[in-house]
Protein backbone atom coordinates (compact mmCIF):
# COMPACT_ATOMS: atom_id res chain seq x y z
CA UNK A 1 0.00 0.00 0.00
CA UNK A 2 1.44 3.26 -1.10
CA UNK A 3 0.89 6.46 1.09
CA UNK A 4 0.75 9.90 -0.55
CA UNK A 5 3.85 12.10 -0.03
CA UNK A 6 3.31 15.43 1.82
CA UNK A 7 5.59 18.41 1.12
CA UNK A 8 6.36 19.83 4.64
CA UNK A 9 8.30 22.82 3.33
CA UNK A 10 5.24 24.08 1.53
CA UNK A 11 3.35 24.11 4.85
CA UNK A 12 6.17 25.60 7.01
CA UNK A 13 6.65 28.69 4.91
CA UNK A 14 3.09 30.04 5.35
CA UNK A 15 3.15 29.15 9.06
CA UNK A 16 6.42 31.01 9.68
CA UNK A 17 5.09 34.05 7.80
CA UNK A 18 1.95 34.12 9.91
CA UNK A 19 4.01 33.81 13.15
CA UNK A 20 6.25 36.71 12.11
CA UNK A 21 3.29 38.94 11.36
CA UNK A 22 1.62 38.02 14.69
CA UNK A 23 4.64 38.70 16.87
CA UNK A 24 5.50 41.98 15.13
CA UNK A 25 8.93 43.69 14.72
CA UNK A 26 10.12 42.55 18.18
CA UNK A 27 10.40 39.06 16.91
CA UNK A 28 13.42 40.04 14.85
CA UNK A 29 15.21 41.25 17.93
CA UNK A 30 14.31 38.06 19.75
CA UNK A 31 15.53 36.02 16.85
CA UNK A 32 18.78 37.96 16.54
CA UNK A 33 21.74 36.43 18.31
CA UNK A 34 23.28 38.12 21.40
CA UNK A 35 26.55 38.72 19.60
CA UNK A 36 24.92 41.33 17.36
CA UNK A 37 23.18 43.29 20.19
CA UNK A 38 24.66 46.76 20.88
CA UNK A 39 26.43 47.24 24.26
CA UNK A 40 24.62 49.49 26.74
CA UNK A 41 27.79 51.04 28.35
CA UNK A 42 30.71 50.63 26.03
CA UNK A 43 34.14 50.94 27.68
CA UNK A 44 36.02 54.06 26.50
CA UNK A 45 39.74 53.75 26.35
CA UNK A 46 42.03 56.80 26.04
CA UNK A 47 43.55 57.47 22.72
CA UNK A 48 47.36 57.37 23.10
CA UNK A 49 47.71 59.87 20.25
CA UNK A 50 45.50 62.52 21.91
CA UNK A 51 47.33 65.40 23.72
CA UNK A 52 47.26 65.20 27.51
CA UNK A 53 46.17 68.23 29.63
CA UNK A 54 48.26 68.59 32.79
CA UNK A 55 46.31 68.46 36.04
CA UNK A 56 45.83 71.75 37.88
CA UNK A 57 47.58 71.82 41.27
CA UNK A 58 45.45 72.20 44.38
CA UNK A 59 45.45 75.43 46.35
CA UNK A 60 47.34 73.87 49.22
CA UNK A 61 49.93 72.52 46.79
CA UNK A 62 50.56 75.94 45.16
CA UNK A 63 54.04 77.32 45.81
CA UNK A 64 54.16 80.01 48.51
CA UNK A 65 56.08 83.23 48.29
CA UNK A 66 59.24 83.22 50.35
CA UNK A 67 59.01 85.29 53.57
CA UNK A 68 60.61 88.70 53.64
CA UNK A 69 63.96 88.49 55.28
CA UNK A 70 65.12 91.08 57.81
CA UNK A 71 63.26 93.93 59.50
CA UNK A 72 60.83 95.98 57.43
CA UNK A 73 59.90 99.31 59.00
CA UNK A 74 56.28 100.41 58.88
CA UNK A 75 57.10 103.84 60.20
CA UNK A 76 55.00 105.10 63.05
CA UNK A 77 52.72 102.05 62.76
CA UNK A 78 55.54 99.63 63.61
CA UNK A 79 55.39 97.68 66.83
CA UNK A 80 58.23 99.82 68.19
CA UNK A 81 59.81 102.76 66.42
CA UNK A 82 61.96 105.79 67.15
CA UNK A 83 61.93 109.20 65.58
CA UNK A 84 63.68 112.54 65.55
CA UNK A 85 62.36 115.94 64.57
CA UNK A 86 62.72 119.70 64.39
CA UNK A 87 60.12 122.16 65.62
CA UNK A 88 59.32 125.86 65.74
CA UNK A 89 56.78 127.45 68.02
CA UNK A 90 55.08 130.61 69.22
CA UNK A 91 54.39 131.29 72.90
CA UNK A 92 51.91 133.61 74.55
CA UNK A 93 54.00 134.93 77.44
CA UNK A 94 56.78 137.02 76.01
CA UNK A 95 56.85 139.48 73.12
CA UNK A 96 60.63 139.93 73.07
CA UNK A 97 61.26 136.42 71.74
CA UNK A 98 57.89 134.85 70.87
CA UNK A 99 59.36 132.32 68.40
CA UNK A 100 61.24 129.30 69.70
CA UNK A 101 62.92 126.39 67.92
CA UNK A 102 64.45 123.11 68.95
CA UNK A 103 64.85 119.38 68.44
CA UNK A 104 62.76 116.43 69.57
CA UNK A 105 63.01 112.66 70.05
CA UNK A 106 60.07 110.30 69.87
CA UNK A 107 59.23 106.72 70.79
CA UNK A 108 56.07 105.06 69.48
CA UNK A 109 54.43 101.68 70.08
CA UNK A 110 52.19 100.39 67.24
CA UNK A 111 51.17 103.95 66.41
CA UNK A 112 48.90 104.01 69.48
CA UNK A 113 51.00 105.42 72.32
CA UNK A 114 54.46 106.77 72.93
CA UNK A 115 56.75 109.29 74.60
CA UNK A 116 57.99 112.62 73.26
CA UNK A 117 61.02 114.58 74.47
CA UNK A 118 61.55 118.17 73.26
CA UNK A 119 64.31 120.69 73.90
CA UNK A 120 64.23 124.38 72.91
CA UNK A 121 67.34 126.28 71.85
CA UNK A 122 65.92 129.56 73.17
CA UNK A 123 64.93 130.06 76.79
CA UNK A 124 61.91 132.31 77.17
CA UNK A 125 61.39 131.68 80.91
CA UNK A 126 62.94 134.10 83.40
CA UNK A 127 64.09 133.28 86.89
CA UNK A 128 61.96 135.27 89.35
CA UNK A 129 63.58 137.56 91.89
CA UNK A 130 63.98 136.21 95.47
CA UNK A 131 61.24 138.50 96.81
CA UNK A 132 58.83 138.07 93.91
CA UNK A 133 55.51 136.72 95.21
CA UNK A 134 53.40 137.39 92.12
CA UNK A 135 51.45 134.65 90.38
CA UNK A 136 53.35 135.35 87.16
CA UNK A 137 56.42 133.81 88.80
CA UNK A 138 54.74 130.40 88.44
CA UNK A 139 53.80 130.88 84.79
CA UNK A 140 56.62 130.13 82.35
CA UNK A 141 57.46 128.16 79.21
CA UNK A 142 59.90 125.33 80.04
CA UNK A 143 62.71 124.66 77.58
CA UNK A 144 62.69 120.89 78.27
CA UNK A 145 59.44 118.98 77.91
CA UNK A 146 58.64 115.29 78.25
CA UNK A 147 55.13 114.00 77.58
CA UNK A 148 53.19 110.78 77.14
CA UNK A 149 51.25 110.62 73.87
CA UNK A 150 48.07 108.65 73.15
CA UNK A 151 46.40 108.30 69.73
CA UNK A 152 42.66 107.57 70.19
CA UNK A 153 42.40 106.46 66.53
CA UNK A 154 44.05 106.77 63.13
CA UNK A 155 42.37 107.44 59.81
CA UNK A 156 44.63 106.90 56.80
CA UNK A 157 47.24 109.67 56.97
CA UNK A 158 45.73 111.52 59.93
CA UNK A 159 46.51 110.74 63.55
CA UNK A 160 45.04 113.02 66.24
CA UNK A 161 46.48 112.59 69.71
CA UNK A 162 46.46 113.94 73.26
CA UNK A 163 49.53 114.52 75.40
CA UNK A 164 50.37 115.21 78.99
CA UNK A 165 53.59 115.45 80.92
CA UNK A 166 56.15 117.58 82.68
CA UNK A 167 58.09 120.70 81.72
CA UNK A 168 61.42 121.70 83.29
CA UNK A 169 63.33 124.98 83.18
CA UNK A 170 66.83 123.50 82.97
CA UNK A 171 68.65 126.88 83.02
CA UNK A 172 67.15 128.00 86.32
CA UNK A 173 69.03 127.76 89.59
CA UNK A 174 65.85 126.80 91.39
CA UNK A 175 63.59 123.78 91.05
CA UNK A 176 61.22 125.10 88.43
CA UNK A 177 58.83 122.73 86.73
CA UNK A 178 55.20 122.63 85.67
CA UNK A 179 52.66 120.35 84.04
CA UNK A 180 51.66 120.39 80.38
CA UNK A 181 48.54 119.16 78.60
CA UNK A 182 47.72 119.50 74.94
CA UNK A 183 46.31 118.27 71.66
CA UNK A 184 48.04 117.45 68.40
CA UNK A 185 47.46 116.31 64.84
CA UNK A 186 49.99 114.23 62.91
CA UNK A 187 49.94 113.79 59.12
CA UNK A 188 52.16 110.96 57.81
CA UNK A 189 53.76 110.43 54.39
CA UNK A 190 56.05 107.93 52.65
CA UNK A 191 54.89 104.71 54.29
CA UNK A 192 54.22 106.52 57.60
CA UNK A 193 57.90 107.38 58.03
CA UNK A 194 57.76 111.16 57.59
CA UNK A 195 55.26 113.19 59.61
CA UNK A 196 54.15 116.79 59.95
CA UNK A 197 52.70 117.61 63.37
CA UNK A 198 50.89 120.59 64.85
CA UNK A 199 50.56 120.82 68.64
CA UNK A 200 48.78 123.14 71.03
CA UNK A 201 49.85 123.04 74.71
CA UNK A 202 48.95 124.70 77.97
CA UNK A 203 51.18 124.82 81.04
CA UNK A 204 49.91 124.89 84.63
CA UNK A 205 51.91 125.06 87.88
CA UNK A 206 52.38 122.08 90.15
CA UNK A 207 50.07 121.89 93.19
CA UNK A 208 53.09 121.89 95.55
CA UNK A 209 54.35 125.15 94.04
CA UNK A 210 50.90 126.71 94.47
CA UNK A 211 50.81 125.79 98.18
CA UNK A 212 54.32 127.14 98.75
CA UNK A 213 53.39 130.37 97.04
CA UNK A 214 50.34 130.82 99.28
CA UNK A 215 52.45 130.22 102.37
CA UNK A 216 54.90 132.89 101.28
CA UNK A 217 52.03 135.33 100.83
CA UNK A 218 50.76 134.56 104.31
CA UNK A 219 54.23 135.03 105.81
CA UNK A 220 54.59 138.42 104.16
CA UNK A 221 51.22 139.45 105.56
CA UNK A 222 49.41 139.84 102.27
CA UNK A 223 45.74 140.62 102.69
CA UNK A 224 44.47 139.47 99.28
CA UNK A 225 45.55 135.91 98.67
CA UNK A 226 44.65 134.78 95.12
CA UNK A 227 42.18 131.96 94.68
CA UNK A 228 43.21 128.56 93.41
CA UNK A 229 41.49 129.28 90.10
CA UNK A 230 43.81 132.26 89.54
CA UNK A 231 46.85 129.97 89.74
CA UNK A 232 45.46 127.50 87.23
CA UNK A 233 44.21 130.03 84.74
CA UNK A 234 45.13 128.68 81.31
CA UNK A 235 46.96 131.63 79.76
CA UNK A 236 50.38 130.01 79.42
CA UNK A 237 50.15 128.61 75.88
CA UNK A 238 52.51 127.24 73.23
CA UNK A 239 51.82 126.35 69.59
CA UNK A 240 54.41 124.35 67.63
CA UNK A 241 54.91 122.90 64.15
CA UNK A 242 57.34 120.04 63.67
CA UNK A 243 58.78 117.69 61.06
CA UNK A 244 59.55 114.14 62.19
CA UNK A 245 61.21 111.07 60.72
CA UNK A 246 60.27 107.65 62.15
CA UNK A 247 62.14 104.41 61.81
Amino acid sequence: MTYPRVNISSWCSPLLLLAALWLGPGSAALAAPDSHAPAENPVRRPDPAAPRIPAQPAVRDAPREPPIQGYVSRGVRSRFCFGIGLHVGVNSLTTASPIISGVSAHFRASGVAGITLEYDFERVAKTPAPGDVSIEALHFIPNLRIAAVIYPYRWRMLGPYVLGGLGIDTLSDEDRANFQVGLGLEVTFWHDRIALAAEFRAFIPRPTDVEKHKERLQITGAQNIPSTRSYYNVDNLLFTLSVRVYY
